[in-house]
């Protein structure tokens, strides 16, 4: 993807509550599943966007929320949001590259983050974020994920070609226990996580879109690979999904 290509994927995704599939009460069950934590823990939100779950994070703990995120206009958004709640005190935005994060080593408490550690990658997050969670301390992220075994060709062709490193459930656990994490559970989000906050907030801006940019066709084909991926999800979506797995740093 070239630069004005991703301006206008930006464009796609801008003022739309979240950056990814995901559901509040999900992300709320799920941190009930992170027991023994600190009355106040510290939480770290990588690639938090534009901050929905932040704050689902913050409504359901008493913890202080450190909330990274690599582009300027989602922390913006996050800042604005965080000062109209007046929650400085417990939320701090950060701009920053999760693939160089300078944190001191055994800093937090829990580490979270919804649909964004296939940038650094499954492995390679769980590797190097590791050193950042105390000794005990959890490790949740989605991670898109196949959910059912022989997919149709033209679903397994498309993902093959968009996310090569997708991988099954069984495949993510075992990942994970080879980094160092104890498996404290896998929760496959719903179909409603794809469209409620996402998909249906995307899918109504295309029109006026392809409109906007029907004199190029390199433009065009980021709008149309949205309508693909949409598409995709209401033909093929029994067989992948967004699954949540539940880390618990261990140490031999």
């Amino acid at each position: 993807m070239n630069e004005k290509q991703f301006e206008v994927f930006l464009e796609i995704h801008k003022d739309i509550p979240r950056e990814g599939p995901g559901d509040s009460d999900i992300t709320k069950s799920t941190f009930k599943l992170c027991t023994d934590l600190p009355e106040k823990p510290e939480i770290l939100d990588v690639g938090c966007g534009p901050g929905f779950q932040t704050f689902d994070l913050a409504e359901v703990s008493d913890g202080n929320i450190t909330a990274l995120d690599y582009h300027e206009q989602y922390i913006k958004v996050l800042e604005k949001n965080v000062s109209s709640a007046d929650m400085q005190n417990r939320i701090k935005c950060v701009r920053g590259d999760m693939n160089k994060m300078e944190f001191p080593p055994e800093s937090f408490d829990l580490m979270w983050s919804e649909g964004a550690v296939y940038i650094m990658g499954f492995d390679e997050g769980l590797k190097e974020w590791r050193k950042f969670l105390k000794p005990g301390g959890y490790l949740c992220v989605t991670e898109l994920s196949w959910i059912k075994e022989n997919p149709p060709a033209e679903v397994a062709d498309y993902w093959n070609e968009n996310y090569p490193g997708m991988m099954k459930v069984a495949e993510g656990n075992n990942i994970a226990l080879k980094r160092g994490y104890e498996i404290v559970e896998n929760i496959v989000l719903p179909d409603s996580a794809w469209f409620d906050n996402y998909y249906n907030y995307i899918e109504v801006k295309l029109p006026e879109m392809k409109a906007k940019y029907q004199s190029s066709d390199d433009l065009l084909k980021v709008i149309e690979n949205e309508e693909i991926e949409i598409d995709m999800r209401r033909k093929y979506g029994e067989y992948y999904g967004y699954v949540f797995y539940v880390l618990r740093r261990i140490d031999q």
